[in-house]
C-alpha cells in the first residue's frame, strides 16, 4: 500500500509542468485548453475511484485480496511506465488522461484488497494491528513519494536539456521520469505478493479440514450484495457515508498542493512537491502518534464493571471538532492570503500545509 500511495503521487507532483506548452504533449482540442482537460481529468479520475470504491468490493471478496492485487498492481505498472516512456506509447494530453483514469479505478481496490489479504492471511488478533499498520503506510507512501519526485524533478531539470521542438517551443520532458520511477517501484510488491500466495498456501495445509474450510471461504459476489443492501436500508450506514465523504473531499486537496504552491506562492515543480510532502507528513504523525489518545484501551473498574475513562464516543468527537477547527483555521488563513489581505511567505504556507495535514490525519 505505501507504493501504490507513493504512485498516486506522480500527477500531483507534475500537475504544473503537465498543463504547460513544453510537457511535450500534443493538444490537438480547439475548444478545451490543457487546463481545462486537467480538470476534467481530475474529475473522472475522481469519478473513477468512487465508482470502483463502490463495484469492485464483491469482485474482491470472490477473487480473494492477492488477485486482487496482482491485476490492480500489473494495471498500475502498465499505465505509468505507458506515460513515462515516451511519445510513442503517451503522445497526447488525452492520452494521459485517458492512462490516469484507468490508474485511479485500480488504485481505488487496493485498500479494500489489502485488507482482504490480512483477513485471508493472518489470524483474528493481528487484523486490527495490521490494518492500522496500512494507514500509516497510506501516509509514509505520500510522504516519501512527495519527497522523492521533488528530488528527481530537481535533478531532472539540472541534467536533461530542453529540447526544441518546431523551432519555437522548448519541451522539457523531465516529468516522465516521474511516471517511470512510480510504475517501476509496483514490481516490489507484485513479487511479494507472489511469495505471501505461496506462503499462504503452503500453511494452509497444517490446518486442520474444519478449520481450513471455514477460513479459506470465500464470499460470493451475491452474498456481498447482500449485505452491502442490508447495511444500506440503516440510517447509520448513510450518515457514515456522508461524514466520510466530506473528509475525503478535504484530504483530496493533496492533489493540488503542488500545483496550488507553484501558482500562489511562485515556488517552482520540485518545491512545490515538498510541500506536498510536508502535507503527508502532518498526516503520518497524527495516525501515528495520536491514534492511541484518540482510542484509548478501555480501563474498566472491578467494582461496578464500567468503565473509568471518558466514553470513546465523546473522546472521538472532542478530537474530530479539535482537529476540524485547525482545519478551518488553516484554510481561512489560506483564503486571507489569496484575498491579498493577508501577506504570508511560501515557508508560513509551507506549515499551514502541514498543519493541515495534520488536523485531516486522524479524521
Amino acid at each position: 500500500y505505501l507504493t501504490v500511495m507513493g504512485a498516486k503521487c506522480a500527477l500531483p507532483s507534475t500537475l504544473a509542468m503537465l498543463t504547460s506548452a513544453k510537457s511535450g504533449l500534443a493538444h490537438r482540442n480547439g475548444v478545451l485548453s490543457r487546463q481545462d482537460i486537467m480538470s476534467r481529468l481530475l474529475a473522472f479520475s475522481t469519478l473513477s475511484i468512487a465508482a470502483g470504491k463502490l463495484f469492485l468490493g464483491p469482485v474482491i471478496d470472490s477473487l480473494g485480496g492477492v488477485l486482487s492485487l496482482q491485476i490492480a498492481l500489473s494495471t498500475l505498472f502498465v499505465c505509468l511506465v505507458s506515460i513515462g516512456l515516451g511519445t510513442r506509447t503517451c503522445p497526447t494530453l488525452t492520452t494521459l488522461a485517458i492512462y490516469w483514469i484507468v490508474v485511479d479505478f485500480a488504485f481505488s481496490s487496493c485498500w479494500a484488497a489489502c485488507v482482504k489479504t490480512v483477513r485471508d492471511y493472518l489470524s483474528e488478533e493481528r487484523w486490527s494491528r495490521e490494518i492500522g499498520r496500512l494507514a500509516v503506510a497510506a501516509r509514509t507512501g505520500n510522504a516519501i513519494s512527495f519527497a522523492f519526485f521533488a528530488s528527481l524533478l530537481q535533478w531532472a531539470s539540472s541534467r536533461v536539456t530542453p529540447i526544441q521542438l518546431e523551432g519555437a517551443v522548448q519541451v522539457d520532458a523531465s516529468w516522465r521520469l516521474v511516471f517511470r520511477a512510480s510504475g517501476a517501484i509496483q514490481l516490489i510488491p507484485l513479487m511479494m505478493l507472489s511469495y505471501v500466495g505461496r506462503k499462504g498456501g503452503k500453511s494452509s495445509n497444517n490446518i486442520n479440514k474444519d478449520e481450513q474450510s471455514t477460513s479459506m471461504s470465500k464470499s460470493t459476489m451475491k452474498d456481498s450484495l447482500a449485505i452491502l443492501f442490508q447495511q444500506s436500508r440503516k440510517l447509520e450506514f448513510w450518515l457514515h457515508l456522508i461524514s466520510r465523504s466530506i473528509i475525503m473531499v478535504l484530504v483530496s486537496f493533496l492533489l493540488f498542493i503542488p500545483s496550488y504552491m507553484t501558482q500562489c506562492y511562485g515556488m517552482s515543480s520540485a518545491s512545490s512537491a515538498r510541500v506536498g510532502s510536508m502535507f503527508a507528513l502532518g498526516c503520518l504523525l497524527s495516525v501515528s502518534t495520536l491514534a492511541e489518545r484518540t482510542y484509548p484501551s478501555v480501563n474498566v473498574d472491578s467494582n461496578t464493571g464500567k468503565s473509568k475513562s471518558m466514553p470513546l464516543s465523546c473522546r472521538k468527537a472532542y478530537f474530530m471538532l479539535a482537529f476540524l477547527g485547525l482545519a478551518s483555521i488553516c484554510l481561512a488563513l489560506q483564503a486571507t492570503f489569496l484575498q491579498n489581505l493577508l501577506n504570508l511567505s511560501p515557508v508560513v504556507g509551507t506549515l499551514l500545509m502541514f498543519l493541515f495535514g495534520f488536523s485531516l490525519g486522524e479524521n
